[in-house]
């Protein structure tokens, strides 16, 4: 009984070391996902940005304007929940 009680503790130990290490590797993964989406972001900003800047230019203040962007409206459905908002606040 004690060698089945050792193996089954040494088994488990095992288990725990194994499943700390994927905590550890996940943990620096997701680190890296984040820093990632925070670059992304800050590449949609940019990009909205010039997208207002070129709105502009190409149709100035016009009212004309809102409704050429309001035609792309349902571009925005298949955009995250953050870059819609983001792009509909720049307009």
């Amino acid at each position: 009984m004690d060698s089945l009680h050792t193996t089954e503790s040494a088994y488990w130990k095992a288990e725990a070391e194994r499943l700390a290490g994927d905590n550890a590797r996940l943990q620096a993964e997701n680190a890296e996902l984040r820093a990632r989406v925070s670059e992304l972001e800050g590449q949609i900003g940019a990009l909205t940005e010039r997208v207002t800047t070129l709105a502009k230019l190409v149709f100035g203040t016009s009212s004309e304007k809102s409704k050429s962007v309001e035609m792309y409206t349902p571009f925005w459905d298949y955009l995250p929940k953050s870059v819609t908002y983001a792009l509909q606040s720049k307009f």
